[in-house]
């Protein structure tokens, strides 16, 4: 990145602002690139979603088409992002052109929401899904990955639109029943009866965690983690500082939740997953939501 630029976007992370429009016409007509670092709150009453492509596995990738329920977001290009002031409810957050990739989330007035697009190649396969992230920090995260905000055109949001209707994509009808689904899904405890854990630090082999899964519970006072009807850990929810999307480990693609939490007033973390591939992703989100209840509102973004 130029001099210039890299001034640029520094200034905007310290002041809080947005960097000037450096829009520029994309390789595919329906929507333009603007540099970034931050973003303005969401007005009164209303939710910011913010949907992010930050790996780059192949350089001729296409635009995914990005939706929240019927409603089309934009195109996501890899290093980019979408962003869109959102209603508070249960909404469905998609993809509609690769594989299905869908999450269901509860917004809540002023909530701020950060989506990271997760994705894999095997041979000429592709793979992802979105996952949970915190927006706490968002300038620097966007600094550092180079990103830039793709802003749909008319032409564009006409495009996926048009998308909409092809039979592979579900109906409203089915929309509200995996809406109610979602909602129960969320519902106080969360048992995850095969995970994985691993404390921060760790000194265990490689692949170790494998070799020894218990059972995580989430409930209304802790989250805890047991092995044989003895507890290995228990994390009270007031105790709660930090949760992020903890990447993988191993060979395993599972995305691991870390979190940070006070322990006789030193800071310490953990790490947890969901063991069954199928469900990890749901489980890891339905997580992620619940825990960071318990956090703190961020200050920046």
């Amino acid at each position: 990145m130029r001099l210039l630029a890299a001034l640029c976007l520094f200034a905007c992370v310290t002041l809080g602002m947005s960097s000037p429009a450096l829009a520029k016409p994309s390789q595919q007509r329906g929507y333009m690139l603007r540099d970034t670092t931050s973003l303005p709150p969401p007005p009164a009453g209303k939710a910011r979603l913010v949907v992010a492509r930050d790996m780059r596995i192949m350089e001729d990738l296409k635009p995914e088409f990005v939706y929240i329920d019927r409603k089309p977001l934009g195109f996501l290009q890899q290093r980019t992002v979408v962003t869109a002031i959102v209603t508070p409810g249960w909404h469905k957050v998609w993809l509609g052109r690769s594989a299905p990739a869908y999450v269901w989330m509860e917004f809540v007035p002023d909530g701020r929401y950060l989506l990271r697009l997760r994705e894999t190649m095997s041979g000429e396969t592709w793979r992802g899904d979105l996952v949970r992230e915190g927006i706490e920090g968002y300038g620097r995260f966007a600094l550092n990955k180079g990103m830039q905000i793709s802003v749909m055109d008319s032409r564009g949001k006409d495009a996926l639109t048009r998308h909409l209707g092809k039979p592979t994509n579900q109906t409203q009808a089915q929309d509200s029943t995996a809406r109610e689904a979602a909602m129960a899904s969320a519902v106080l405890p969360i048992v995850i009866k095969d995970a994985w854990y691993l404390p921060l630090p760790s000194d265990a082999a490689p692949g170790e965690f494998q070799n020894n899964p218990g059972t995580l519970t989430l409930d209304e006072k802790s989250l805890r983690y047991t092995r044989a009807d003895s507890t290995v850990v228990e994390i009270p929810r007031d105790k709660l500082t930090s949760v992020y999307f903890g990447s993988e480990r191993g060979n395993a693609e599972n995305p691991w939740i870390k979190v940070g939490y006070k322990e006789a007033d030193l800071e310490t973390g953990a790490t947890f997953a969901d063991a069954n591939l199928q469900s990890a992703t749901d489980n890891y989100n339905r997580l992620f939501a619940e825990l960071s209840k318990s956090l703190p509102a961020p200050s920046s973004h």
